[in-house]
């Protein structure tokens, strides 16, 4: 995935783990039962992360739990929201600036809050390379 993204111009690539996370974290606290049973998903962002960022890709465990994490984004989109997340949206927040798609088990959205001209053709590319991977 970060392949696929990188080769279609994302740069700075973070990547988040959340099963290396939480393993992490259980030790920090000294409570293992914070890893067990943690989702194998990675959530993947370019240069900032929050609502609008330039990029976040996020690997879920499985198709299905990636179309739930879908549909929840496309209600961000379409400004079903119950008041209190979207009163949590930074106040700039253009949900008509949103671009979001399902490959497989990933789901990516985009930002363009309009500072990059090339963003829409970036997102595009990296969309096409996950669906070669799929």
């Amino acid at each position: 995935m970060l392949e696929a993204l990188g080769s279609a111009g994302f740069a700075n690539l973070q990547v988040l783990s959340n099963k290396t996370g939480l393993k992490m974290l259980a030790g920090r606290l000294h409570a293992p039962q914070l890893a067990r049973n943690a989702l194998d998903e990675d959530l993947i962002y370019s240069s900032s992360f929050g609502p609008n960022s330039p990029l976040t890709a996020v690997r879920l465990p499985t198709v299905a739990l990636a179309r739930k994490t879908y549909e929840s984004a496309i209600a961000v989109k379409e400004g079903r929201l119950p008041v209190a997340a979207r009163d949590a949206l930074p106040q700039s927040f253009d949900r008509t600036r949103l671009r979001v798609q399902r490959v497989c088990n990933v789901v990516v959205a985009s930002y363009d809050a309009g500072e990059d001209g090339g963003l829409a053709a970036r997102l595009d590319r990296a969309v096409a390379a996950l669906r070669e991977e799929c």
